[in-house]
């Protein structure tokens, strides 16, 4: 999905676009591509990719924000927790089999961390950046449960038929 932007915005570049590529249009294509892939719509919450996790167990689960002091309900805070503070939310109740098997499903997701930095070769990078400068965007992306010799697996979609790495 990324190419087929980067292809639009070179077209864009080149004028035989009108319409200008955007870091949003990018951001747009990339959750499209997620969304498509997990089998959602965009409105529907990304929780809801894990295990068991129905509607009421996510508005359980965002009640309980301001009481653990949790800065947002995003699936990625929710993974970052330890396991510890995960069962103190009790979002199953006594069912021990679903906690479990959220458990199982956060170690083999690729908790990520995304670093951008824009800078203009050659330039010092206290001065400014022009409109008229060509700007590189530098993106680095950690995974921060995926040692330094592994690679990360296949994607978990239920909705998904295919294997599709991450």
């Amino acid at each position: 999905m990324l190419e087929v932007a980067l292809e639009i915005h070179q077209q864009s570049q080149s004028g035989a676009m009108v319409k200008r590529m955007t870091a949003k249009t990018f951001e747009t294509l990339i959750n499209f591509n997620q969304f498509m892939v997990q089998g959602m719509w965009k409105d529907n919450d990304p929780l809801g990719q894990l295990p068991h996790f129905s509607q009421e167990v996510i508005k359980n689960y965002k009640k309980q924000l301001k009481t653990f002091y949790m800065k947002s309900g995003s699936i990625g805070d929710f993974c970052r927790l330890t396991p510890a503070q995960r069962k103190e939310l009790n979002l199953f109740g006594n069912d021990t089999m679903k906690a479990q098997d959220v458990e199982k499903a956060i170690e083999q997701m690729p908790i990520c961390n995304t670093t951008f930095t824009a800078f203009v070769e050659g330039k010092d990078p206290k001065e400014p950046i022009m409109s008229s400068d060509m700007v590189t965007l530098k993106i680095r992306t950690t995974f921060e449960n995926i040692g330094p010799n592994q690679q990360p697996g296949y994607v978990h979609a239920q909705r998904y038929p295919f294997l599709k790495r991450s």
